[in-house]
Order: structure tokens, then C-alpha cells, then sequence
């Protein structure tokens, strides 16, 4: 018999990148601050790719770095929650 087990959410970073919880809000946002600008940077490399192999690294890239922006993000927004 095999177990049903859901599907994880998707409206949220994975699990697996978490914070350090002692980081400052500052500093959280100056690492998503230089997170964004190497996800632009990702995507003119996927827009940019003449082979499959350099699309997929790209994409690959682009998907890691919004989960770990993601996961950033959580930890501003329960900064800004806290009182």
C-alpha cells in the first residue's frame, strides 16, 4: 500500500534554506539587495545562452537564487513583525 503524501506548498521558499536568525535587518536586506542584482544578472545570461546546457545552468541559477531570496525574505518580513 503506498502512503499519499501532499505535494509542499509552493507559495513558499523551501525548506532547506533557512537564515541565520541573528541576522540584522540591514544586513538581510543588503544580501537580498545584492541577491537581486545576481538575479538580473542570471537572467541576461539565460537570454544570452547560444547552447541547451548554458539555458538550463541559467535557469538552474535563477531558480536557486529566488529560493534563497525567498527564504530572505521571510526573515525581513518576521523582523518587521516583531516588535
Amino acid at each position: 500500500m503506498k502512503k499519499i503524501v501532499p505535494d509542499p506548498p509552493i507559495d513558499q521558499p523551501s525548506s532547506y534554506l533557512l537564515t541565520t536568525p541573528t541576522l540584522s535587518r540591514e544586513e538581510a536586506i543588503a544580501r537580498a539587495t545584492g541577491l537581486m542584482q545576481r538575479l538580473i544578472k542570471a537572467g541576461d545570461e539565460y537570454l544570452e545562452a547560444e547552447t541547451e546546457d548554458e539555458r538550463i545552468y541559467a535557469l538552474d541559477t535563477l531558480e536557486i537564487l529566488n529560493d534563497v531570496l525567498g527564504g530572505l525574505i521571510v526573515h525581513i518580513k518576521g523582523l518587521e513583525s516583531t516588535p
